[in-house]
């Protein structure tokens, strides 16, 4: 181990909300840089890279997250059972995890047509997201890439799919720890406009953990 590495094992409190949080070790000089850390609900499966072609495409489940890279001139392709009219929603993280990979994403159904595509959705600092309804029963195929077909190890993505609300942002953005406030979220796959009350202590405590 070197004198400017750590590492470390974390246990996470069971109440801890499923999202991206930062991680950050306080020393006797000083504080470190913020390390990023996912919380995430679905399983995870990893990469196989080699999958740069639409007959070699991955096959993973319906419901899960694909953690992974992408190479310089690559295209990787995934594969996926669906069911008609189920609802599925398609997420990249990458610029949000400080991520070199500026990702977009398309969807193409049993017949190799393309039924959805996203790029650089607003929100999302270059990540891209979609929510459709499949039209069909049969296998899916997403193709991810860097927009400019660039990679490297650095440009690392994580690839979540599954039936789940993809949220932008809530309104305010900004509250005082002292106040009930009443936040309204803005995204897809939500039931019309939605409001939730967080109370001052509930705000408290999640800003200590």
């Amino acid at each position: 181990q070197k004198p400017t590495e750590l590492n470390y094992n974390v246990t996470l409190p069971a109440n801890i909300p499923c999202g991206v949080h930062t991680l950050r070790v306080l020393t006797a000089t000083g504080v470190t840089q913020p390390s990023i850390v996912v919380v995430d609900r679905l399983p995870v499966v990893a990469h196989s890279n080699q999958n740069k072609s639409r007959e070699s495409a991955q096959s993973v489940p319906a419901e899960c997250v694909v953690e992974g890279h992408v190479d310089n001139l690559s295209r990787l392709y995934f594969r996926f059972p669906g069911k008609a009219e189920q609802s599925f929603s398609i997420e990249v993280q990458a610029r949000r995890l400080g991520s070199a990979l500026d990702p977009t994403v398309r969807l193409f159904d049993a017949n190799d047509k393309e039924i959805a595509w996203s790029d650089d959705e607003p929100g999302l600092q270059g990540d891209c997201y979609l929510k459709t309804t499949l039209p069909m029963d049969g296998e899916y195929t997403i193709e991810l890439s860097d927009i400019r077909y660039q990679g490297s190890a650095n440009h690392r993505f994580r690839l979540r799919l599954g039936n789940f609300a993809l949220l932008t942002t809530t309104d305010p953005m900004v509250v005082h720890e002292k106040s009930e406030t009443t936040f309204s979220l803005a995204g897809l796959g939500l039931s019309g406009p939605y409001a939730t009350q967080l109370a001052p202590e509930a705000i408290t405590a999640a800003q200590d953990q």
